[in-house]
């Protein structure tokens, strides 16, 4: 698998103007069928989009983690699961090429984050499609659930988070504690480095990734402003009210050690109309990179039973 430099993905992921919206550009990266263009998602704002893949397989909409963008799901994007199925990745807004607004309200709307994901379905021209969200992806997810309904895509994917679907224990507010947060969001850049740094380690912990695998995760982090991760605190994070509403299929994929445990989802699983839970046999945090083969299969099971 080749990677560009950090260099080159700052370059590359550089926001388009907004008087070139309507432009698409085309990304020559050897990928199949591949376009990365800027779209206009909820309230006006930019979002970037990438599509790739078989035109006429079925759709999959990754939606990334906190601090993430598309470059979290590169194995993705260089399997075998392009193939077989059309791919849609959205940099959610504050990351990766998407826009950074200042305003706190821009990150707190749910339906803003629900307009950002159905313009890009609806950009990206395909049918049905399955969501697929990693760990505080699972939020935007049900965000689109809440405001869109269900009844346009094939089912969901939560890959180690839980959507919000049972509230989470909220850390003990210690000193310690709240200066973590404080370094997390501060606009000194030393700071926001080393926490950054300190972040990527933790998402690593299991297992080393090559440099340049670590770098892409690294460099995906530090593309979202201090004030965007600030913003990021106070925007709503419990849906258990849709837990009665959701009918299309959901599934939870977990791994042995990380991510919510396996009782918890499935106990929302449970409660679901139609839930599941999956486990990937790694340690990792990151299944989706660390064994990309086992997660792609069970991933493209899910999505075949459910066409």
């Amino acid at each position: 698998m080749r990677y560009l430099s950090k260099a080159l993905f700052i370059a590359a992921l550089a926001i388009t103007p907004a008087g070139a919206l309507a432009d698409d550009h085309i990304v020559e990266t050897g990928l199949i069928n591949q376009e990365t263009r800027i779209i206009e998602g909820g309230g006006g704002l930019p979002i970037a989009m990438t599509v790739a893949g078989n035109p006429d397989g079925p759709a999959i909409v990754l939606l990334h983690s906190l601090l993430g963008s598309t470059l979290n799901w590169a194995k993705q994007f260089d399997g075998e699961l392009l193939e077989t199925h059309r791919v849609v990745s959205i940099d959610i807004r504050g990351h990766g090429a998407s826009a950074k607004p200042w305003i706190a309200s821009a990150y707190q709307d749910t339906q803003l984050f629900a307009e950002d994901i159905d313009a890009a379905i609806r950009a990206s021209g395909v049918e049905k499609p399955t969501l697929v969200a990693w760990a505080y992806g699972g939020l935007f997810a049900m965000d689109y659930v809440r405001h869109f309904g269900d009844t346009d895509i094939a089912g969901i994917v939560i890959v180690e988070g839980n959507g919000g679907l049972t509230p989470l224990p909220k850390p003990a507010d210690t000193p310690e504690y709240r200066q973590r947060v404080a370094n997390s969001k501060s606009p000194n850049i030393a700071v926001i480095d080393k926490w950054t740094s300190e972040f990527g380690d933790y998402l690593m912990r299991s297992e080393a990734l090559p440099v340049d695998e670590a770098e892409m995760i690294r460099t995906s982090s530090m593309m979202v402003p201090h004030y965007v991760r600030d913003a990021f605190r106070d925007r709503p994070d419990d849906n258990s009210d849709l837990v009665e509403t959701i009918q299309t299929p959901v599934m939870f994929v977990v791994t042995m050690q990380e991510g919510p445990s396996v009782d918890m989802v499935s106990g929302i699983a449970g409660s679901l109309a139609n839930g599941s839970v999956a486990t990937v046999e790694t340690n990792g945090s990151l299944s989706f990179w660390y064994d990309p083969t086992a997660f792609d299969a069970v991933l493209a099971d899910f999505v075949a039973a459910n066409q």
